[in-house]
């Protein structure tokens, strides 16, 4: 038994305990869901292996993927979500990890220097990391710390695991959203949600700041896939930019829940193509955990597992290419191989996922996805101008120097496919185009902290060499400070968009909620209503009552909810036919935002307003 099972082991029986003597927390809940990755880190690549802080910090994305993998199967199949059944789940996996190798990677860190030195080397780059991490939960809660959260997409994760704590599975109806529809969510994020309401017996508002744990993973997650490779220098640098950046702000604004959980999991698909592109995933274990991490993404999230799927035809392109050490046959059958785990421990999910996509529709024309365009400007400020800058330049230098990493090739292919995708307009295919930019956190990062450290390694090499002795001592400092000025320019920038994020998103703040409590007042019992894009899924949770939401094309998936979202769009217009409509479903109010960002026409309801606050307007519809 490895010290990362017995850690898995405490989690999970603790919190079995702990629940069945009344002290059960959604935070207990989380952490023996996450658990299974502990006992599952013999799954890892070797290169993740090797390292301690690099294994333990992969640990949550393994147990993401897991977890989610094993309740989305288990609900398939028809067997209820209930606290037993989750747990026994939780224990299967616990001992799965006991039969999962863990090979001879369990090192204690880097060797070059003596035991003694290293764990000195291993602590101080804990401490680093801790700090790191410390600041992105400052800079996370700065967004969402304070409730009410910001965002309108929290309400609807909350709603679905309020709903799957009811009915204890994952295949079910919406009773609120658009009048009544399944649930066509994502179910990986979801199948974590829900079980650990059920587990805690807590109340689904306290989902609502849970994204913070994803925002937290995908740090950890990435300065796993950078350490695999990268030094300490290159692994914090890639750490702290991905930390800085103000898109890891914004995704948490809009509340995109099931989009960060696949990244984080992409992060680990990101360290497992690294290392078979190297040759270093030779062992089964690790082919099994590289299948496991692509079903995860799978289960997660559908967009993501497009890009997952053009990046790793990239890789697998030059693997075939330049195979390294092997020959292509070996390639082929390691491909082989690893779909073979794929398949096997998708079936069910995949199962899951044609029943959800079979009442959809299909998907609406590209035209639908036009006023999604990514604006460049938009996208320099949520990245920042020096990320981008130092990524181009460490490219740039690797290409001139031909010293490219082959670990950094997935996240160079990462780059290229969303950079590819943001334009397939040009080629009529439809998406959500600006969505890319949150993918290039993951991208850029790990390319720019490799050309810190190289810059880093030179200017040492540098140091050691020069005939000025009195400049040798100055170098480590010297360039110690200009990195940390870099990382404080950028962490500045982050501490503002914080509360912009906030402000933009804020759309149930203290005074629209007194709204909503006079409307409750005012609505009978089962009386739906319509609302604007910005309060649609947030009156289906806050009211529980249906709720038609006059949604942009743009804003719709599913093709088969285009009618009903055209139906609320008529009856917040008031026209002849909203006004019909409105008579035949019972609809008297409709709820908007003024100040709602909007990529079509602003809509204002014939009626009386019988609230008005900055952030929520409430009209009384003439019928």
């Amino acid at each position: 038994m490895t010290p990362a099972w017995c850690v898995a082991a405490a989690l999970i029986f603790g919190e079995l305990v702990l629940a069945v003597a009344g002290a059960g927390s959604l935070a207990l809940a989380g952490a023996a869901l996450l658990a299974p990755g502990l006992a599952l880190s013999g799954l890892l690549p070797a290169p993740v292996r090797r390292h301690v802080l690099a294994r333990w910090a992969m640990t949550p994305a393994v147990g993401l993927a897991a977890t989610s993998v094993a309740l989305v199967s288990l609900s398939r199949v028809g067997v209820p979500l209930t606290e037993v059944s989750v747990r026994v789940v939780l224990v299967a996996l616990l001992a799965i990890g006991l039969l999962v190798p863990t090979g001879a990677d369990d090192g204690e860190g880097d060797r070059a220097d003596g035991e003694a030195i290293d764990r000195r080397a291993v602590v101080l780059e804990g401490v680093v990391l801790f700090g790191l991490l410390a600041l992105a939960g400052v800079l996370a809660w700065r967004v969402i710390g304070v409730l009410p959260v910001p965002g309108n997409d929290w309400a609807k994760y909350v709603l679905y695991a309020d709903e799957i704590s009811r009915h204890h599975k994952l295949l079910i109806d919406n009773p609120f959203w658009l009048g009544g529809v399944p649930f066509r969510e994502d179910p990986g994020m979801p199948a974590l949600m829900g079980p650990a309401l059920i587990m805690s017996g807590a109340a689904a508002g306290g989902l609502a700041q849970s994204i913070v744990v994803l925002g937290l993973a995908l740090v950890l997650a990435v300065y796993g896939y950078a350490r695999s490779f990268l030094g300490a220098v290159g692994a914090l640098a890639s750490t702290a930019f991905v930390v800085v950046m103000p898109a890891s702000q914004n995704i948490l604004g809009w509340h995109g829940l099931a989009n960060l959980g696949a990244l984080v999991i992409l992060a680990l698909v990101l360290a497992q193509a690294g290392a078979w592109l190297r040759g270093d995933l030779r062992d089964r274990p690790a082919e099994i955990g590289f299948g496991l991490a692509l079903v995860g993404v799978a289960a997660a999230h559908r967009l993501t597992t497009a890009i997952m799927i053009g990046v790793l035809g990239i890789v697998l392109i030059a693997r075939l290419v330049r195979p390294v050490d092997a020959t292509r046959k070996e390639v082929v059958l390691s491909v082989a191989r690893i779909l073979a785990a794929a398949i096997a421990l998708g079936l069910l999910v995949a199962w899951d996922l044609q029943t959800r996509s079979a009442s959809s529709g299909g998907t609406l024309p590209y035209t639908s996805y036009l006023g999604t365009k990514l604006d460049p400007a938009l996208m320099a400020r949520d990245i920042t101008w020096p990320l981008m800058i130092i990524a181009a330049l460490s490219l740039i230098g690797f290409a001139v120097r031909r010293t490219l990493e082959r670990a950094l090739w997935p996240a160079l292919a990462l780059a290229v496919v969303v950079s590819l995708l943001a334009y397939v307009w040009i080629l009529h295919l439809p998406l959500y185009y600006a969505r890319m930019v949150f993918y290039l956190p993951l991208a850029l990062a790990p390319l720019a902290g490799a050309g810190v450290a190289a810059a880093f390694a030179w200017v040492f090499t540098r140091a050691g060499r020069s005939p000025a002795p009195r400049w040798r001592p100055a170098a480590i400092p010297a360039s110690a400070l200009v990195a940390g000025l870099l990382v404080g320019v950028l962490a500045a920038s982050a501490w503002s968009q914080g509360q912009a994020v906030r402000r933009y998103y804020l759309f149930a703040n203290p005074s629209s909620l007194r709204g909503l409590d006079g409307l409750t007042l005012a609505l009978t019992p089962g009386e739906p209503v319509t609302t604007d894009r910005c309060w649609s899924f947030l009156s289906a949770w806050l009211l529980r009552t249906k709720t038609y939401p006059a949604l942009s094309d743009q804003d719709i998936g599913p093709k088969a909810e285009l009618p009903i979202a055209r139906q609320g769009r008529a009856m917040m217009r008031g026209t002849k036919e909203g006004r019909r409509l409105a008579k035949r479903y019972g609809v008297r109010f409709a709820l908007l935002d003024p100040t709602c960002p909007v990529t079509a026409e602003t809509v204002e309801p014939p009626g009386e307003v019988v609230f008005v606050s900055q952030r929520l307007a409430i009209v009384e519809l003439e019928r």
